[in-house]
């Protein structure tokens, strides 16, 4: 007989009904923990449809080789305001060539957000 992979009641965490570890999963706090968070790639599609509906033009930075090191993933453009957008995952940390361009281009005027949602977007107005 083959051995169930996702342990003896099914659950692939191999918590027994009843069991002390399963109430503490009932706990929100703690069931997050197991809830996959979105990959960058999905994180960029959300925000250039947000900004899209909102009536923004939006276009993919593609960095390679004759690029400027750093280009952040997103430009946005609405009414004259251009605005450079840097994508990261909740753990998600700047390279610090996307910190250089960061500076220089707010050095020069320019409006850069690093955003990790949507939701970075709502509270910062957009």
């Amino acid at each position: 007989m083959l051995k169930n992979p996702w342990g003896q009641y099914g659950d692939k965490h191999g918590v027994k009904p009843g069991s002390d570890k399963m109430a503490k999963m009932r706990d929100v706090r703690t069931a997050t923990m197991f809830i996959r968070q979105p990959t960058e790639t999905e994180i960029k599609a959300s925000i250039k449809l947000f900004l899209r509906l909102k009536g923004w033009f939006v276009y993919h930075n593609i960095a390679g080789i004759g690029s400027y090191g750093g280009l952040p993933d997103i430009t946005a453009i609405k009414e004259g305001r251009i605005i450079q957008i840097e994508a990261k995952r909740l753990k998600g940390i700047q390279s610090d060539l996307q910190k250089d361009f960061e500076k220089q281009w707010v050095k020069h005027g320019g409006e850069y957000l690093l955003v990790r949602s949507v939701q970075d977007l709502i509270d910062k107005g957009l």
